[in-house]
């Protein structure tokens, strides 16, 4: 009793030592603290779809409530990077940042004599989403397509964890890397990458060297090294097209086929294309020679045998071996064996065989040249050391052309109209072309003048007339402003259009003249369907217009030709020719107007007006008397400024803006005392 009491007392003591089972009504030690005070006692499924597939994933699902298993590691959906000194969410913090990793994988080769192949990649992961891109930096003439191997996007992991998706944390030097069944072996990143794993307190491997790929090292060496795939010629047919591509050498030459019946001397232009040593031939077919003008190649693009002594070649000159493969007698055909390694001698005309004065045989044809341009001149002389470039005169005489004359104007419609029909390069008439920028840009620059009736009889001798001459497409009008008691219907005289030159032949073969801004100055005899005038004076649009634009039309008048000709010079210096200029207040201009002095002066005196009256408004009780002293004694002396030298005796038009502003001060004068009363309107 006594042992077995013993012995119920130590299973009493090891059953206080062990755990309270995991039971409802029995608290954990463990367990229960973690659960005080939550209300979600969820346990997660074991079963989910992957794929599409149904599967078994309860090892992966976190305990009840969400919270990890003991041993079991936390999970993320994207990389754990670190997030100091940052701020915003993830994709803006790690925009644009990548890392960069050197990789390789290895690729079996078929029917080949190479046994695998080594391709270079760059795998790169980017920070933001977690996505990966795979770019194959391209290789000269490699036959495959290079470039992005695989699109940027998020790739699973390769069976059983096709679940999750790659990270950061994933990728390390000298480690292997499956993307979709294809393995790459990662050998070195760049210096971001290493920086950003020291960040992430990541060790990274050491840096690997990329397997040896005898085949790109065979292809290296024979792009270094290029050869031709002919041994027996001892040119570089690949290096003469790199270094001479697009120089073509031009000579002029003739052909003199006159020996033959029908035959004559025919001028050719001939090109020697450096990058191949071919030659082509064109002809410079002359106007009217009855010759095709379509396909002027007289020989195409090609290599011209020189010409040899018998239809065979000779064989003292070839090193190669000649092989007969026909027999003998006139059926005989030789052959030249390739496989001989031997110099081979093409006997075809080179750079050195073209100068000038050399007679080139073409295929039984002799050309002679006797001239060429200037590169082709340049490089005789640099790269082959040939003097003489001289041309020579040996040519062929150049056809003179031939002038083609018109059919007389019928007088039916315009001129210009009757022309279209006659133009041989268009076989429909079209109607005449006019500039229609000249329309738009002087549509409104009318030159006009002041003009007399040269006649004969006294009653045409006080007529006047205003003559205009429109810019924008030569015409002219003549207008007789209305004269009192004159007894002749004034009005128009001549309506605009476009009036010919006189003394010129009714029917004519040469395009007839019409008259031009040139042809109107002052001074000039006009003559308008047998009337005759005579230009007297002009406008001051006419006179500014003739003098800004000098340059462009040559105006023979007086003044104009003074300033444009002449030359002054004072102490060996010349002085410079201007259009007015000012002195003592006073503005000169070279047509002998006084219009811009007058317009200044004004302007002076309507400035002194207004400030005047200004001062006068606050006085009531001033009388017409003291008002109109005022005036002599302040605005007078402005308006009457040089008045010794510009007078009036130049008619209403030069005094028109004193006049203005005598009678501004009187409108004012009047209208201060009560003396007029204002209109609406004025």
């Amino acid at each position: 009793m006594l042992g077995r009491l013993d012995g119920e007392g130590d299973e009493a003591e090891v059953s206080k030592s062990l755990p309270p089972p995991f039971l409802p009504g029995y608290p954990h030690p463990y367990i229960t603290p973690r659960l005080l005070g939550r209300d979600n006692y969820r346990r997660s499924q074991h079963f989910d779809y992957v794929q599409s597939v149904p599967q078994w994933v309860g090892s992966r699902k976190p305990g009840i409530g969400g919270d990890h298993i003991p041993g079991q590691l936390p999970r993320s959906r994207h990389s754990r990077l670190p997030m100091t000194n940052r701020t915003g969410p993830r994709w803006a913090a790690f925009d644009k940042q990548v890392l960069c990793f050197d990789a390789y994988f290895k690729e079996a080769v078929f029917l080949s004599h190479e046994q695998y192949r080594i391709r270079k990649c760059k795998i790169k992961f980017f920070l933001a989403d977690d996505s990966i891109v795979v770019v194959e930096p391209e290789t000269r003439n490699s036959g495959m397509p290079q470039g992005k191997f695989l699109k940027r996007h998020r790739i699973q992991k390769p069976p059983p964890h096709n679940d999750e998706y790659y990270m950061a944390e994933d990728f390390n030097i000298g480690i292997d890397i499956t993307l979709y069944d294809r393995t790459f072996h990662i050998t070195g990143c760049d210096a971001f990458t290493r920086q950003f794993f020291d960040k992430m307190e990541r060790k990274l491997n050491s840096p690997e060297a990329t397997p040896y790929d005898p085949y790109q090292e065979w292809r290296d060496n024979e792009m270094d090294s290029p050869r031709s795939r002919r041994p027996y010629e001892s040119t570089d047919s690949l290096k003469q097209f790199l270094d001479h591509d697009g120089q073509v050498l031009r000579f002029y030459c003739y052909w003199d086929d006159r020996e033959s019946l029908y035959g004559d001397k025919r001028n050719m232009i001939m090109h020697y294309y450096l990058a191949d040593d071919t030659i082509e031939i064109r002809e410079v077919l002359p106007p009217n020679s009855g010759r095709e003008l379509i396909g002027r190649v007289f020989l195409h693009r090609s290599k011209v045998s020189k010409p040899r002594g018998s239809f065979l070649p000779q064989i003292s000159n070839n090193n190669n071996l000649l092989l007969n493969v026909l027999g003998s007698g006139k059926q005989q055909r030789l052959m030249l064996d390739r496989s001989d390694p031997g110099p081979h001698f093409t006997d075809k005309y080179t750079a050195k065989d073209l100068k000038i004065g050399e007679t080139i045989n073409v295929w039984g044809r002799k050309f002679t040249i006797y001239d060429c341009d200037k590169f082709t001149k340049e490089y005789l002389q640099t790269q082959l050391g040939t003097t003489d470039i001289q041309p020579i005169k040996a040519g062929t005489p150049k056809t003179p052309s031939a002038s083609s004359s018109f059919p007389p104007y019928n007088g039916y419609g315009s001129e210009d109209d009757s022309l279209a029909n006659c133009y041989p390069s268009k076989l429909e008439p079209r109607r005449p072309v006019k500039s229609y920028v000249k329309f738009v840009d002087k549509e409104k620059d009318v030159l006009r003048f002041n003009a007399k009736l040269i006649s004969t009889e006294p009653t045409n001798l006080d007529r006047k007339f205003i003559v205009s001459f429109y810019l924008s497409d030569d015409t002219l009008s003549v207008f007789e402003p209305p004269s009192r008691n004159s007894g002749f219907i004034t009005g128009r005289f001549l309506e605009r259009t476009r009036v010919k030159k006189p003394n010129q032949p009714m029917f004519n073969t040469k395009k007839e003249e019409y008259y031009e801004p040139q042809d109107m100055f002052v001074g000039s005899h006009v003559k308008f369907n047998f009337h005759e005038f005579y230009l007297s004076d002009a406008d001051e649009f006419t006179l500014n217009y003739m003098e800004k634009h000098s340059d462009e039309l040559v105006f023979v008048h007086f003044n104009i030709a003074i300033m444009l000709f002449e030359k002054w010079h004072c102490n060996g210096e010349q002085l410079p020719v201007v259009p007015n200029f000012c002195y003592l207040g006073i503005t000169f201009s070279n047509n002998g107007h006084w219009f811009i002095s007058q317009k200044v002066i004004a302007e002076q005196a309507s400035k002194a007006i207004f400030a005047l009256n200004k001062i006068l408004a606050k006085y009531s009780d001033i009388d017409v008397q003291m008002y109109l002293k005022i005036f002599d004694c302040k605005i007078l002396p402005i308006l009457m400024h040089g008045s010794e030298v510009w007078g009036f005796d130049k008619g209403y038009k030069e005094a028109e803006n004193n006049r203005k502003c005598w009678a501004f001060q009187i409108k004012e004068l009047l209208f201060s005392h009560g003396l007029v009363k204002p209109r609406r309107g004025r």
